[in-house]
């Protein structure tokens, strides 16, 4: 999907010009990537936490938990809805249109 949004223009490599509305629209794909993305980290920092802490190696196991922790709280940041019933990667995306 974002291939099909991002040019390459002959051989010169240079980027194709794009209308302002197909930058915004690659920027919410982006931000759906990067939020998928440190989700899918803090998974692989839990799960290498936990192989740390069998081994003995417990205060970079404890590390590695807090970097997932303060990753899971930015994601939740970015996508729990507030008290106006609207998350913050919406009111982005409202801006973006």
């Amino acid at each position: 999907m974002l291939l099909k949004r991002f040019s390459v223009s002959g051989r010169t490599g240079q980027r194709a010009a794009g209308s302002a509305a197909d930058a915004l629209a690659l920027a919410r794909d982006a931000m759906d990537t990067v939020l998928s993305v440190v989700a899918l980290a803090a998974l692989a920092l839990i799960a290498g936490a936990i192989y740390l802490w069998r081994t003995g190696r417990r205060q970079k196991a404890g590390l590695m938990l807090a970097a997932a922790v303060v990753m899971i709280v930015n994601v939740l940041i970015w996508t729990v809805p507030g008290s106006d019933g609207s998350a913050p990667v919406d009111r982005v995306r409202e801006v973006a249109r």
